[in-house]
């Protein structure tokens, strides 16, 4: 690790580190898996080395939720709980109990529920992707079958 100096950018190093979290984890990609999806061909993002493209377009919907970690970090974390990593692939970096704090703060935010539009309950977020993985699916198997990606109600779009 390299010396540790005073941290110019954590809020963005704690953003990056929830791209990675969410991205590279299974919790993202399995939802396409499991509708017989490949993850890696998507319609809205390219896939690269940190994530595949299939679960960025469909976990976009629920950005919010994980950003809401983003969020509840810069009331935890300090600057002394960033260190600066001359050699690794990230430059600045979490210690690992400030990451482990993130990570809690994270899957507190994921556990969450939302209600779709034309749904009357919510249902956990990760449901939620699997449902529109599957719809998906069974739509390119047969066109006729419509399809309709996961959209936030009308009444919480509107809500200022």
């Amino acid at each position: 690790m390299g010396p540790m100096r005073q941290c110019a950018r954590p809020l963005r190093t704690v953003s990056h580190f929830r791209q990675i979290s969410v991205g590279r984890r299974s919790f993202s990609s399995s939802p396409s898996r499991a509708a017989g999806l490949s993850p890696a061909i998507g319609f809205l993002h390219a896939s690269g080395p940190r994530y595949a493209a299939l679960a960025a377009d469909l976990q976009e919907p629920f950005r919010h939720l994980v950003e809401r970690a983003v969020i509840l970090a810069t009331r935890r974390l300090k600057p002394g709980h960033f260190m600066f990593d001359d050699d690794g692939e990230h430059p600045l970096v979490l210690q690992a109990p400030a990451a482990k704090t993130f990570h809690a703060l994270l899957q507190r935010s994921l556990q969450a529920t939302v209600r779709g539009d034309g749904q009357t309950d919510p249902r956990p977020w990760v449901a939620q992707l699997i449902h529109t993985a599957r719809g998906l699916r069974a739509h390119l198997l047969a066109p006729d079958n419509p399809w309709q990606p996961f959209t936030h109600p009308r009444d919480a779009r509107n809500a200022v």
